[in-house]
């Protein structure tokens, strides 16, 4: 089921011309591994604030042809370093910190985005009705940064709601 969502969310990254992509709260890692995987040019970044989080992901990261080109971190998501440059694709999948947060989830996070890139804030909703609120919520969070434009997505199969905001 965790594939089948981190699929859809990376469909939804519009990865064609894209070098660099960074994952905010990784976790197990499945979402980079598949970026790895499908994707060997890419320079894949993960940032996650737990510790246990990367220990898991350099374990899995030796086994992968292109491990080189995944790059590690621990610490918050308000610490997001801008030393990282800039991304032209940004993921978080059910990070809720964009959500509860947005003043500081935001700023640190778009700041790392290169222009013309995406972020994509993608999430499984308990109900139809809170999916509406998230997004109401992601909106509200980008809707005073100027040049920004915002879409929501959802699908019912794989019970996900995605949230675009393009540079």
């Amino acid at each position: 089921m965790a594939e089948d969502r981190n699929a859809w969310a990376l469909a939804r990254l519009e990865l064609g011309s894209a070098r660099r992509v960074l994952e905010i709260g990784f976790g197990p890692g499945r979402a980079l591994r598949a970026l790895l995987e499908w994707h060997p040019a890419l320079e894949v970044y993960g940032v996650d604030r737990s510790e246990v989080a990367v220990r898991r992901a350099e374990r899995w990261r030796a086994e992968l042809p292109s491990a080189a080109k995944l790059h590690l971190s621990q610490g918050p998501l308000e610490e997001l370093s801008p030393g990282l440059g800039r991304f032209d694709r940004i993921l978080a999948i059910n990070v809720n910190a964009y959500w509860l947060r947005p003043d500081i989830a935001f700023p640190p996070t778009l700041a790392c985005l290169a222009p013309g890139g995406i972020f994509l804030a993608a999430f499984d909703p308990p109900s139809a009705r809170r999916g509406e609120e998230i997004a109401a919520a992601l909106k509200a969070g980008v809707s005073n940064l100027a040049g920004m434009s915002f879409a929501v997505e959802r699908d019912a199969g794989a019970r996900m709601t995605a949230v675009r905001v393009r540079r």
